[in-house]
């Protein structure tokens, strides 16, 4: 009867212990408690502790103690280390530090047992297996050496999952961590695994994910190109490139004056933390800077101490190859050039220009002030609307012979869009003062021009046939005011 009271207080006991922790865990919103872990070990507690193994097999009387052993430690590390930093007690300590002391709790409670119940004592076997011990200790001194590394790492992480890692010249993004190795996703997607041992003995570099990640290089500029100026024009393409953070903001700096050159050292900030992304950003602000230079007549400095000047081969679609019956042939194609006759086209000839962009760059900024008006003649320009705390709106792309920037030109309003290069294209390029002496000469040509600039508007807002009247006349008088 006494063991029957026994066992039922037992079940009692343990059904509260798994029950009750469950009921606190919803109540105070705490970590969901090990109760599939409780209810297995009581089941088979309760068939082991009715049968008894005899002297025989004696060491096996202690299982069903083990197994409350086990349970009943995951309970209390549940209680003691999980609950604690729900209620804001203390800080969440490391998963692997929970893990050993998980382990250091049983293992003391295992040797106790075994003694107590099961009439094995380890303590002994411990102590005094020095040969055992120190070939043990040999084996593992390098695993032991990354399991220790990567209980350091857990503890107090240099890095986490998701940031960009370099180290032992191995570069990737951090996809593993656990206590013997870490892995990273190298750039060709595939992984590399590094031992934690590594990690602490070499020095790390660390690309925090989701912060700005600075992208350096150099540029070497010709003597010939003032070092303000120089900086402003690196500036200017770093600030139109879309892909590059305004905070922080990029920089130049004169790097050295070299035997041929002055060397500018560049740094960019970008979001994405990875080699490919940088060494793209960097490859198209290569381009552009290449680009702009040839607007502005320039090329990349060569060595001067050359017998003889090398005369490169025009490239295809070369703005230094086309001819005045190339802009003249284009300027005809133009809507807005149609009532100029053939002595205006040729003088606007002599004074325009053929200019190439790089694949993405920006040709304009909405909200600018404006004076030159833009022809397609190769490739397409995307035409962007942006609006604060959004990003650009692309809303058309303009093809061969489209013209752009014509307000701004006539009337000297501001930019109403941003234009970037879709792919390569190259623009015929006018002035505001290209065309002033033109219409000085020849007043009648501002109302033939107004007329063609509000019909043209009219057409692309729907304005009825009064608002399309006004909004010439407006027009014409921003145009005498602005060409007077």
């Amino acid at each position: 009867m006494s063991n029957l009271l026994q066992s039922l207080a037992a079940v009692l006991l343990i059904a509260a212990i798994i029950c009750l922790p469950v009921v606190f865990s919803k109540r105070w919103k705490l970590p969901r408690p090990p109760t599939k872990l409780g209810i297995f070990a009581f089941v088979l507690w309760f068939i082991l502790h009715s049968i008894s193994f005899g002297s025989t097999f004696k060491h096996f009387n202690a299982s069903d103690e083990l197994i409350l052993a086990y349970a009943g430690t995951r309970y209390l590390v549940w209680l003691v280390l999980e609950c604690p930093p729900s209620l804001g007690l203390f800080k969440p300590i490391a998963n692997v530090l929970r893990d050993l002391l998980f382990w250091l709790i049983f293992g003391v409670s295992l040797v106790f047992i075994l003694k107590t119940h099961g009439g094995l004592d380890l303590a002994p076997l411990l102590t005094t297996s020095a040969v055992l011990t120190a070939v043990l200790g040999l084996a593992l001194q390098e695993p032991l050496k990354d399991f220790f590394a990567g209980i350091e790492i857990q503890i107090d992480p240099p890095f986490r999952h998701g940031d960009w890692l370099e180290v032992g010249g191995s570069s990737g993004v951090v996809v593993n961590m656990n206590l013997m190795d870490t892995a990273l996703r190298l750039v060709d997607n595939s992984l590399l695994s590094i031992p934690n041992g590594k990690i602490t003995d070499d020095s790390v570099r660390v690309f925090r994910a989701g912060t700005p990640v600075g992208n350096g290089f150099s540029v070497s500029l010709d003597y010939q190109l003032p070092p303000g100026q120089a900086i402003q024009f690196l500036k200017s393409i770093l600030n139109s490139n879309i892909r590059v953070l305004r905070e922080p903001e990029p920089s130049v700096w004169i790097g050295s004056y070299d035997d041929f050159s002055i060397r500018y050292d560049i740094i960019a900030y970008q979001d994405d933390v990875t080699t490919y992304a940088r060494n793209d950003l960097k490859s198209e602000l290569l381009s552009q800077v290449w680009y702009a230079l040839e607007r502005e007549g320039r090329s990349f400095p060569y060595p001067v101490m050359e017998l003889s000047r090398w005369r490169p081969i025009p490239a295809p679609n070369d703005p230094a190859s086309l001819l005045d019956q190339d802009k003249l042939f284009h300027l005809k194609k133009g809507w807005l050039f149609k009532g100029l006759d053939d002595e205006q086209l040729d003088f606007l000839v002599a004074n325009v220009r053929f200019v190439r962009f790089a694949p993405g760059e920006m040709i304009v900024n909405q909200g600018d002030q404006g004076s030159t008006l833009y022809q397609v003649i190769l490739g397409q320009v995307e035409v962007l609307i942006c609006t604060p705390d959004k990003p650009p709106l692309s809303v058309a792309l303009i093809g061969e012979d489209g013209l752009l920037g014509e307000m701004s030109l006539l009337t000297g309003e501001p930019r109403a869009a941003s234009l970037r290069s879709f792919g390569e294209c190259m623009l015929l390029e006018i002035e505001r003062r290209d065309l002033q002496p033109i219409l000085h000469a020849d007043p009648e040509l501002l109302e033939g021009l107004a007329s063609m600039v509000a019909e043209r508007r009219a057409a692309l807002e729907k304005l009825s046939s009064t608002d399309a009247e006004n909004r010439e006349q407006g027009i014409l008088a921003m145009m005498r005011k602005l060409f007077a």
